[in-house]
């Protein structure tokens, strides 16, 4: 019998992100508190003050608490902004403003959300950027018929494939892996359809399953097979085995990440920067083997023509460096500048969490802040 309260009337093709619980942000709260705080956490964005403190409430359905959040989202300023003279704009506002949404699904431990309408800005800050890689790996045998394919080095190397494979590419051919894929769209085996999904109703047709920060059956599906689909994905994750789609994994215990191993990495940063710049330096000394890269961003990264470096607040002076390889040393070089020849590591870690490097395309800067 159908479920009243899953009957809705639309289909769409649907991509699902999951919050990444474990951000330090989120530590020790439980899925109510963390949907609230990431829809507080947007609302300061937009400055959205007169609902600050008004919470979501959920709306459960069989297992999976529902919250929503809709908000108007400023896009740009029309073109006739530009083309009225000022005589005629006084008291006129011309901005484009569209209705987005999030759709988050609580299920157990696990917290799912869909985007509507704008980009991921409510939860572009907690999400788990390699979701759909990762839940792929408990539905892979690695013999899919691939589509295209995009990688990323360890050390930052971008190769990226966007043609379509001959026909009968399987996956297990194309990876490499002392590579990182951070996009695959491959073709939905029949297997995994009649299995895994088997409560959506795919026909006949060929499907092609997009997998990168998201999970995106490229077929549209009503509101109760994303029901479904949601409870099926928890179920998936809590009993099958991952299947590894490169050699590397993330480590996500944020005590290491977050504390000790960032404490490592600023300790190896400051004694890089005195072996290269230090009048005290031996003839020879130990330069260490580091790149810089943005860790989510790294298309736009790549695409970017210009930096500049600069302390945070810092308004002009800039360091301005057109290649990007060479970000690293004038980096350090430039905090170097900033230091006294006496300066503990306390004073250089705190110089080092206030630079900013900002790229640019052209003359157009790139939104994405390289902290």
């Amino acid at each position: 019998m159908e479920d009243i309260r899953l009957r809705a009337h639309g289909q769409y093709e649907i991509k699902v992100f999951q919050i990444d619980t474990t951000h330090r942000d989120l530590k020790n709260k439980t899925s109510h508190d963390i949907v609230n705080t990431l829809v507080k956490h947007h609302k300061k964005r937009i400055d959205e003050t007169e609902t600050l403190n008004i919470e979501l409430s959920p709306n459960v359905i069989d297992a999976v608490h529902y919250y929503t959040y809709v908000y108007n989202e400023k896009e740009k300023k029309a073109h006739w902004d530009n083309f009225l003279p000022e005589s005629l704009l006084e008291g006129l506002d011309f901005t484009v403003v569209r209705i987005s949404f999030v759709l988050f699904a609580c299920v157990e431990d696990k917290i799912f959300a869909v985007i509507g309408g704008g980009e991921t800005m409510v939860i572009k800050s907690f999400q788990n950027y390699r979701f759909g890689l990762e839940f792929y790996e408990y539905l892979t045998t690695l013999d899919e018929e691939i589509v295209s394919l995009t990688t990323r080095g360890i050390s930052g190397t971008l190769t990226q494939s966007n043609r379509i494979f001959k026909e009968g590419q399987r996956l297990s051919d194309v990876l490499n892996f002392v590579n990182i894929p951070s996009s695959i769209n491959l073709v939905l085996k029949d297997e995994i359809k009649d299995t895994y999904f088997d409560f959506i109703d795919f026909g006949n047709k060929n499907v092609q399953l997009e997998i990168a920060s998201y999970f995106h059956i490229k077929h549209s599906i009503s509101f109760a097979e994303l029901h479904q689909l949601f409870l099926r994905m928890n179920e998936i994750m809590n009993t099958q085995t991952r299947r590894a789609l490169t050699s590397f994994e993330e480590i996500k215990e944020r005590g290491l990440t977050d504390d000790e191993f960032v404490k490592i990495l600023m300790i190896e940063l400051r004694e890089d920067m005195l072996n290269r710049f230090s009048p005290t330096r031996g003839i020879s000394p130990r330069k260490s083997d580091i790149d810089f890269v943005h860790p989510s961003k790294l298309k736009q990264f790549y695409e970017c023509d210009r930096f500049e470096i600069k302390m945070k607040g810092q308004r002009k002076d800039f360091l301005n460096v057109d290649d990007r390889n060479k970000i690293y040393k004038a980096g350090l070089e430039f905090v170097f500048s900033q230091l006294d020849i006496n300066a503990s590591q306390q004073d250089f870690n705190k110089i080092m969490w206030g630079l900013r490097v900002d790229g640019f395309k052209g003359n157009r800067k790139v939104k994405a802040p390289y902290n």
